[in-house]
């Protein structure tokens, strides 16, 4: 693959106190950087000599360097509103790719028209060790068996945004590329704290066209956590993203995705993906009842309630399996159709 002389991106490279990955980062980034139409580097008022370092170490007519307050989204969507180029891509600090793979997402981002280019990390210890860990993207590419970049249908892509919640259908941002008027248009939500990518999954998958690369052409670095883990915070969050999801899945229906299903002798509306929502909603509530009473005092093995909320959230997800089946049989078609006319 040869790489066109610029190509027209805008990247971002949102960095706040990072010193301690500078070195490594601003390496891989001189690769490329001769190659974007700009790099946008919005630092949050670093005090560990993030700012004083890439100033002085990273050089070219087509870099800016900006302040923005902290805010992990609140910046990213400073540096998209930089953008003038057609696409935008983040290059975060840790995550690395080739000037190939960036060519790569350009040109299946132009070949099949997509918002939004999604291709499969290798995954990074903080000690650069490979990763025990895959995200949706890499269990989509291998459980529908993708081979070759392809543009997802509306439905398959809310789909998977919806599926794997509370993971993202984006994966890392380091590993894709954006078309900047779609960012401008719906920007990431900042009230979601270090999971605005998901939300915006959750809440644009059906505006936002998708396109999956299959190759490896980044790394991210999963850093250790620190954060200590609230069981019942992460089913409050499950839930809400689920119900974002919902609705916009409810106004896509009403707008005319849908399935004609007979029922009492008269014709209703019903697409599977909407049913699926209905009980999956249903089936999240019940795992937050559960989740509450698991946190009292009294063990919930010895609470009656909390046995019929077990009972009942087991009806739930027993009504599942049948309509993930039927979606995923669906999905797999859709993948098998969009491969098959690649191909030709």
């Amino acid at each position: 693959m040869v790489p066109p002389m610029v190509l027209p991106i805008t990247v971002v490279a949102p960095t706040y106190n990072s010193m301690s990955m500078m070195q490594r980062h601003v390496s891989a980034m001189r690769e490329w950087a001769p190659h974007v139409e700009r790099v946008v580097v919005v630092d949050s008022h670093s005090e560990d000599g993030t700012w004083d370092y890439l100033k002085s170490n990273l050089a070219g007519d087509n870099i800016g360097f900006l302040q923005h307050p902290p805010g992990l989204y609140e910046s990213w969507n400073f540096g998209v509103s930089q953008s003038r180029s057609p696409f935008t891509y983040f290059s975060t600090v840790g995550d690395t790719i080739s000037l190939d793979g960036l060519t790569a997402l350009y040109e299946t981002a132009v070949s099949l028209d997509c918002d939004v280019v999604i291709s499969p990390p290798r995954m990074k210890t903080d000690d650069g060790e490979p990763a025990e860990h895959s995200w949706p993207i890499h269990r989509i590419i291998d459980q529908y068996d993708i081979r070759t970049p392809l543009r997802l249908t509306t439905e398959s892509a809310t789909y998977f945004a919806t599926r794997y919640l509370p993971s993202s259908i984006l994966g890392s941002s380091a590993s894709n590329l954006y078309r900047t008027d779609c960012l401008k248009e719906w920007p990431f939500p900042s009230e979601f704290g270090h999971i605005g990518d998901v939300a915006w999954g959750a809440l644009y998958a059906t505006h936002v066209s998708f396109g999956i690369y299959p190759e490896t052409v980044a790394e991210f670095v999963h850093h250790k956590q620190t954060r200590q883990w609230d069981k019942q915070a992460y089913v409050r969050m499950c839930l809400e993203l689920f119900e974002l999801a919902s609705d916009q899945i409810r106004a896509l229906h009403q707008t005319g995705f849908t399935e004609a299903r007979v029922t009492g002798g008269e014709t209703e509306s019903v697409s599977p993906l909407q049913e699926w929502i209905r009980v999956g909603n249903r089936r999240r509530e019940l795992d937050r009842g559960l989740s509450e009473l698991r946190g009292k005092r009294l063990h919930w093995i010895l609470n009656p309630q909390a046995w019929r909320l077990r009972h009942k959230r087991n009806q739930a997800l027993s009504a599942e399996e049948p309509l993930l089946r039927q979606l995923d049989n669906s999905v797999r078609r859709s993948i098998a159709d969009a491969s098959g006319r690649l191909a030709l």
